[in-house]
C-alpha cells in the first residue's frame, strides 16, 4: 500500500525533472538561434539555407530564383534545399563534427550536371555510413543529437534507418499553405512567410523582420515523434489523422474537421517514411516544422496518404501543454487551453474563408498570433 501511495509521487517527480530538462533543451536551441544571428546576421531558414559565406556555405545558399521551382542555376531541392534549420545551428551547439561533412557534401554539388549527381549524403540517407572517394565515412545524419530530443518523448531511437529523430520543430506560421509553397516559391501563388521558418532563397529572417516583437513570436515548439513503419498509432501526439480533402490551401472548414478528429492514424504506404519527426535535418514540414493553427495537442492532419502536405500541430507528453522557445530566447509553457480562434472566427468559418493569404491578424487567436512575426498583434498570455 505504501508503494502504491508513493508511486504517483515518484512518477510526478520524474516527469517534473524531464520537463525541466526539456525546457533547458529549448533554451539552448533558442540561444543557438541568437548565436547564429550574432555571427551571420540572420536566423536559420526552414529550407534552402542562406549561407555563412559565399565560399563556405554557398551550395546551401541562394541558388537564384530562376524558374518556378526556385532551384535556380545551381543546387537541388533534395540535396541542399531540403536541408533543414537544424543543420546551420550545429556549430552553435557543439556539433561541428556533423556540420563539416554536410557542408563538404554540399560543396560537391557545384558545377555538376545534373547538380545532385555527386552528393554523397542527403538529409534522408538512412545508412550508418556513406562512401566518398572510395572511403567509408560516418553518415552525419545518423544517430540522435541529445539536445534535439525531449526526455519525455515516447519514441527514443531512430525509426527510419539510422537517421536521428527530432522533438522540436520550427514555427512556419499560421498558414498550412506555408509548408510547401514557401519551399517551391511559385510566383503565381504568393507566400507571406508569417512564421520564423522561411525558404532561405526567398527571404532572410533577420531580427528586424520580427515586427510583432521577439517576445511575442515563437521560434520552435515541441512535437511528438511517430513510431516506426509499419506500425500505426492512435495517439494524436504522434500520428497524422486523415482528412476528407487536401489540408494544403485549406479552408477553415477543413481545419475544423481536423480539430474534431480524436485519434491519429499514422499514414502508411506509399508514404511510409513520411512520419512526424523521424528525420532531424529534412526540411519537409512533417519532419521539422509545425503550424500555429490548431492549439497544442490537437490533431495533425493530412489528406489520403500524402502527409508531406499536411497541417502539423505542436504536441508533447508533458501534462497540459507544450514547451516553446520564443524569439527573444525565453522559454514558455503554453497550455492546451490557449485561445486558438479569433473573435470573428465563426463568421469567417461561415463565409468559407481559406487559411492562407491573410496579411493581418491571425485567424487562430492568441496561438496563431504567437506564430506570426508580422500579424500586427499584441499578445498577452
Amino acid at each position: 500500500m505504501l508503494i502504491a501511495l508513493l508511486l504517483p509521487a515518484v512518477q510526478a517527480a520524474r516527469e517534473a525533472a524531464r520537463r525541466m530538462q526539456c525546457q533547458n533543451h529549448l533554451k539552448q536551441i533558442g540561444l543557438s538561434f541568437h548565436n547564429m544571428h550574432d555571427a551571420v546576421g540572420y536566423f536559420p531558414s526552414c529550407a534552402v539555407q542562406k549561407g555563412i559565406s559565399d565560399d563556405f556555405w554557398r551550395p546551401m545558399g541562394i541558388f537564384g530564383k530562376g524558374g518556378d521551382n526556385g532551384y535556380g542555376a545551381r543546387g537541388s531541392w533534395n540535396a541542399t534545399g531540403r536541408i533543414a534549420w537544424t543543420v546551420p545551428l550545429l556549430p552553435f551547439i557543439e556539433q561541428t563534427a556533423r556540420y563539416e561533412p554536410i557542408v563538404q557534401a554540399a560543396h560537391m554539388l557545384d558545377n555538376q550536371n545534373p547538380p545532385h549527381s555527386a552528393a554523397p549524403v542527403f538529409p534522408y540517407s538512412t545508412g550508418e555510413t556513406y562512401t566518398l572517394n572510395g572511403v567509408s565515412q560516418r553518415n552525419p545524419y545518423a544517430g540522435n543529437i541529445n539536445i534535439f530530443l525531449c526526455p519525455s518523448e515516447q519514441v527514443k531511437n531512430p525509426v527510419n534507418g539510422s537517421i536521428g529523430i527530432l522533438s522540436y520543430r520550427i514555427n512556419v506560421g499560421d498558414e498550412a499553405y506555408n509548408n510547401l509553397d514557401s519551399y517551391f516559391h511559385r510566383s503565381a501563388e504568393p507566400v507571406l512567410h508569417r512564421g520564423i521558418g522561411t525558404r532561405g532563397d526567398s527571404m532572410t529572417m533577420e531580427m528586424g523582420s520580427i515586427v510583432d516583437g521577439t517576445s511575442n513570436t515563437m521560434l520552435v515548439a515541441e512535437c511528438g515523434i511517430a513510431p516506426g513503419a509499419p506500425a500505426n498509432t492512435s495517439d494524436i501526439r504522434q500520428g497524422i489523422a486523415r482528412t476528407s480533402a487536401d489540408v494544403y490551401r485549406c479552408s477553415l472548414a477543413l481545419i475544423e474537421e481536423c480539430r474534431a478528429l480524436k485519434a491519429g492514424s499514422e499514414l502508411r504506404s506509399p508514404y511510409n517514411t513520411s512520419r512526424k519527426g523521424i528525420r532531424w535535418a529534412d526540411a519537409y514540414a512533417v519532419y521539422t516544422a509545425f503550424h500555429a493553427i490548431l492549439p497544442p495537442n490537437a490533431p495533425s492532419c493530412a489528406p489520403n496518404d500524402n502527409n508531406e502536405h499536411g497541417l502539423f500541430t505542436a504536441s508533447s507528453y508533458h501534462s497540459g501543454g507544450v514547451g516553446v522557445a520564443m524569439a527573444d530566447g525565453s522559454v514558455r509553457f503554453v497550455t492546451d487551453s490557449i485561445n486558438a480562434t479569433r473573435s470573428d472566427y465563426q463568421t469567417l468559418l461561415s463565409n468559407d474563408v481559406h487559411a492562407h493569404n491573410n496579411p493581418g491578424h491571425s485567424y487562430f487567436g492568441v496561438w496563431g498570433a504567437l506564430g506570426t512575426r508580422n500579424g500586427k498583434e499584441t499578445v498577452t498570455f
